[in-house]
């Protein structure tokens, strides 16, 4: 890591609390977003989930995984109505 930068926002994810990162990432988060077009934070997204997702959960066990996914399902089916979704086409 030779960007002193990365070096401490790394410094600081190290030794910052979780209200702390949380705080962080909600204040951070919409700059970030306000920056990408729609395109861009779609793509963002899916590498983030793609890549870290197994990251986030490792540990978490199923059942606790089903309560997360229990969670998120109204968020999630309020974003992708399911009447507006082809599933064959996700499958194909």
């Amino acid at each position: 890591m030779s960007n002193p930068k990365l070096k401490l926002a790394a410094q600081y994810l190290r030794n910052a609390d979780l209200e702390e990162l949380s705080q962080t990432l909600n204040s951070l988060l919409p700059l970030l977003l306000e920056r990408l077009t729609p395109r861009e934070r779609l793509g963002f997204l899916k590498i983030v989930l793609q890549n870290h997702l197994e990251d986030f959960l490792a540990g978490v066990s199923p059942s606790e995984r089903e309560k997360l996914l229990k969670a998120l399902l109204p968020t999630l089916l309020k974003e992708f109505p399911l009447d507006k979704i082809d599933f064959l086409s996700l499958f194909a």
